[in-house]
């Protein structure tokens, strides 16, 4: 069996990918890291990894029998097509944590101003005293909406009950969770949030979900997007 990665790889994916060899010398593992070459190996590779393929290169991959993606999203991935030639895909939701981490270190840079205060000083400003009764909105016992309530958003609401928040999550199936009361309906998470994070993936159901009509209903409210940029216009 042939097995094609496609990724580039970082000092943690070298030792695990001599691992592999070591483990699985049955096994023919191919690195490939010039694109110029993928057309080259695609043909011969029996499973993938990687985190994007085009239709010329599922085509061109007649022996294929698996997708491997080293991260949760599936949007770079030619899927109806993949569906059509019986390939199975397999993700991963291990980043789900760091995902979440960045989400609220996003969120207490917003809530701090941190960006907006380091610019200015850099200039030489001082304003502190024309902001002390808005220098920053603490996320002490806030409302906080998570829509895309998955691994992520499970994540994100563990992480804020620290903080004593009170989380609404939305997804379309209900779920039983300790950190948040789970709903199917977005607007009432719109609606009873100040704080909104989103982990949508990319869907024709998702596209454009927080649109115009729902922007104008965040009025002074915080949004935080760690999903798919096209689930927001």
């Amino acid at each position: 069996m042939k097995i094609l990665f496609l990724n580039r790889f970082n000092d943690y994916w070298l030792k695990e990918y001599e691992v592999l060899r070591r483990d699985f010398p049955h096994c023919d593992f191919i690195h490939v890291t010039e694109s110029s070459e993928r057309m080259k190996y695609l043909p011969l590779a029996d499973a993938v990894v990687c985190g994007r393929l085009t239709e010329e290169e599922v085509d061109a991959a007649g022996n294929l029998k698996a997708i491997f993606i080293p991260f949760t999203g599936l949007n770079t991935f030619p899927l109806e097509m993949i569906r059509k030639r019986n390939i199975p895909i397999f993700n991963t939701h291990a980043n789900a944590p760091y995902v979440a981490e960045r989400a609220v270190t996003l969120a207490f840079c917003l809530l701090g101003r941190v960006l907006e205060f380091d610019e200015e000083l850099r200039l030489g400003h001082w304003k502190r005293l024309l902001y002390e009764e808005n220098l920053w909105r603490s996320i002490y016992k806030m409302k906080c909406g998570i829509i895309g309530y998955g691994n992520i958003g499970f994540n994100i609401a563990r992480i804020l009950k620290t903080f004593d928040c009170k989380v609404l999550g939305f997804r379309r199936s209900r779920v039983d969770c300790e950190y948040a009361e789970i709903t199917d309906d977005i607007d009432r998470v719109i609606a009873e949030s100040e704080l909104i994070f989103i982990c949508l993936p990319e869907t024709d159901q998702t596209k454009d979900m927080i649109n115009s009509k729902r922007l104008l209903n965040m009025k002074d409210k915080y949004l935080v997007n760690v999903g798919r940029g096209s689930t927001v216009n």
